[in-house]
C-alpha cells in the first residue's frame, strides 16, 4: 500500500516526518518552485534557498559576485537592492546561466529548507507534472519508500488553491498508474483530488478567481500564473544536493 499524505500549509508536517523516509514533493506553484524549476532550465549552477534576507546577504558576501545573484521577493515584489525578483520570467539563460542564485521567497524557501537532508525530495509544479509523476512511479518502483508527502507552501501558513490543484492532478496520474487500490489517500489528499477533478476544464480561469492570484495580478504577476500554470513545458525536477538545488541528474 502505497500512502499519499498531502499538507496544505508547513504548519501540519508532522515533526517525526524523516522517521517516515517519504518521497517528497515540494510545492509551491506560485511562485518559487516555478522559478526554480524555470532558473535551472536557463542554466543555474545551483540555488541557495534561505528563510531570511539576514541570511541571504550572510551567504552573498562570501561568494564570488561575478558569479552570483540575490534573487527573492516580499510581498511579491522584488526586494530592494536584489537583482532578481520571484518572477519566473525574469530567469532568462543570458541572466542566471552557470550562476548560484541565492533565493529567498516568503512562502516557498522556508518549506524547502525543512527537507535539504532528505534522500527523496523534489520540487514539483504543472511544468515538469509528467517527469515528476514519472520519477515518483521510478522511486515506488524501486521500493524506495511507500510514503508520498505532498508538502505545500500555501500562503502565508494558508490554504492556497493553486498548490491544491496540484496536488489534485498528481494524485489523478498516480491513480491512472497505479490503480486506486495501491493507494491510501488522507483527507487533504482525497479533497486536493476531488477539487481538481471539479475544475480541471478551466484550471487557469478558475485559479485567477482565487486569493493569491488575484493579488498577483494586482502586482502585474499575470504572465506568471499563465506560465505557471502550462504542462510539461521544463524537463528537469529540481532536488537537494547539499544545501543547494540543483537538477535531478
Amino acid at each position: 500500500m502505497i500512502n499519499i499524505n498531502t499538507f496544505f500549509t508547513p504548519n501540519e508536517i508532522p515533526i517525526s516526518f524523516k522517521k517516515e523516509n517519504p518521497i517528497v514533493v515540494g510545492i509551491d506553484i506560485l511562485r518559487a518552485g516555478t522559478t526554480i524549476c524555470k532558473a535551472l532550465h536557463s542554466g543555474a549552477k545551483e540555488i541557495i534557498p534561505v528563510e531570511s534576507s539576514e541570511e541571504a546577504s550572510k551567504i552573498f558576501s562570501k561568494l564570488d559576485k561575478e558569479t552570483s545573484l540575490l534573487c527573492g521577493e516580499k510581498n511579491s515584489k522584488k526586494i530592494d537592492g536584489y537583482h532578481l525578483g520571484n518572477s519566473p520570467m525574469e530567469y532568462l539563460e543570458e541572466v542566471v546561466s552557470s550562476k548560484t542564485l541565492i533565493l529567498k521567497t516568503t512562502n516557498g524557501t522556508p518549506l524547502f529548507r525543512k527537507f535539504a537532508s532528505l534522500p527523496y525530495f523534489l520540487v514539483g509544479g504543472f511544468v515538469n507534472l509528467s517527469l515528476l509523476k514519472n520519477k515518483i512511479v521510478e522511486l515506488l518502483s524501486a521500493n524506495k519508500s511507500t510514503t508520498i508527502f505532498l508538502a505545500c507552501a500555501g500562503q502565508d501558513n494558508r490554504f492556497a488553491f493553486e498548490d491544491a490543484l496540484f496536488c489534485g492532478n498528481l494524485i489523478e496520474m498516480l491513480i491512472t498508474h497505479l490503480s486506486k487500490e495501491e493507494l491510501k489517500l488522507n483527507d487533504a489528499s482525497l479533497a486536493s483530488l476531488e477539487m481538481f477533478l471539479l475544475h480541471k476544464s478551466d484550471l487557469l480561469n478558475f485559479v485567477k478567481t482565487t486569493e493569491h492570484s488575484i493579488d498577483l495580478i494586482q502586482n502585474n504577476f499575470e504572465m506568471d500564473i499563465d506560465f505557471a500554470f502550462q504542462k510539461d513545458t521544463i524537463p528537469i525536477i529540481p532536488t537537494f544536493d547539499g544545501l543547494s538545488i540543483v537538477s535531478l541528474r
